[in-house]
């Protein structure tokens, strides 16, 4: 595993997860749309992540840290999720469409 940080949306094609901070929410589209049937699973913290587009969003619930799903996003970038993972995710959109 190695870790590296990117500075544009392109450089990432070559990753299998990608985290994507808060402090880009205003780039978000443009990066969602960069990584489109690039089959990288993008990842993150940022509120209305995964209404928007992104695959997993970590959420607080009390004092523990859980995930939202947006299972259209993956499998339209042709990944497949573990049905062990959609079970114990908070919330799982299966729909398509992001709310931007």
């Amino acid at each position: 595993m190695a870790l590296r940080r990117i500075s544009k949306p392109q450089e990432a094609g070559e990753c299998r997860i990608l985290f994507i901070s808060s402090t880009e929410e205003k780039h978000l589209k443009e990066i969602l749309t960069a990584l489109d049937d690039s089959g990288v699973l993008t990842v993150s913290d940022m509120p209305g992540f995964t209404r928007r587009g992104g695959m997993i969003q970590f959420v607080l619930e009390g004092d523990k840290v859980r995930f939202e799903i947006n299972l259209a996003s993956a499998e339209s970038a042709r990944l497949v999720l573990s049905s062990e993972l959609l079970k114990v995710a908070a919330s799982v959109k299966r729909n398509s469409g992001s709310g931007d």
